[in-house]
């Protein structure tokens, strides 16, 4: 079944549009594309961007700094940014509470915090995923959610879903941070 907006995303990979009683959720669609859908998990918590001075463009010229030109598109992961974040000393709370994260069939590194155009688009049909979320008896998108997306090296883009507002905010507050993962189908 072709995935859409709000359907609940099992351990197997597979999606419905109601509980199934012997499967367990793994995440909510937020986000529908051509072959892939965007899927929202179910945990979240509250912890700050980095609660120090972490830069993330700063952390790809050292990780590509001594690259080939051919390798770099490849060499930039999730994985590799906390690599170098952890050789500064440096925390990205955020990023790495996403990448630690499995449970449910998820494995670690296969979620990710969103870059602030994915985190929009993937929490735009706010009333299918607060109604999936409601069903589970877990608690409605509300606050400021962190994106991947910094706009300096002290703040970083969040959204809040429920009113659909825009802003950036200071790496060491402490918002909510909702990881994603992709499916295929």
């Amino acid at each position: 079944m072709r995935p859409k907006n709000g359907m609940f995303c099992y351990e197997d990979r597979t999606f419905s549009k109601k509980l199934a009683e012997n499967l367990n959720v793994c995440g909510i669609v937020g986000y529908v594309g051509a072959y892939r859908a965007l899927v929202i998990g179910l945990d979240e918590a509250v912890l700050p961007w980095s609660s120090d001075d972490f830069d993330v463009e700063h952390a790809k010229k050292e990780i590509l700094k001594n690259q080939p030109k051919e390798n770099r598109h490849k060499l930039v992961t999730t994985a590799r940014l906390l690599e170098e974040a952890k050789r500064q000393g440096k925390k990205a709370e955020a990023m790495s509470w996403c990448f630690e994260l499995c449970k449910n069939s998820i494995k670690r590194g296969e979620m990710f915090l969103p870059k602030f155009e994915l985190l929009k688009i993937g929490m735009k049909d706010k009333e299918a995923i607060d109604a999936s979320l409601i069903q589970l008896g877990l608690p409605k998108l509300s606050g400021r959610y962190w994106s991947a997306s910094e706009t300096n090296r002290n703040k970083a883009w969040c959204l809040e879903p429920q009113i659909g507002e825009e802003d950036y905010c200071n790496k060491t507050d402490a918002l909510k941070v909702r990881p994603v993962f992709w499916v295929h189908f």
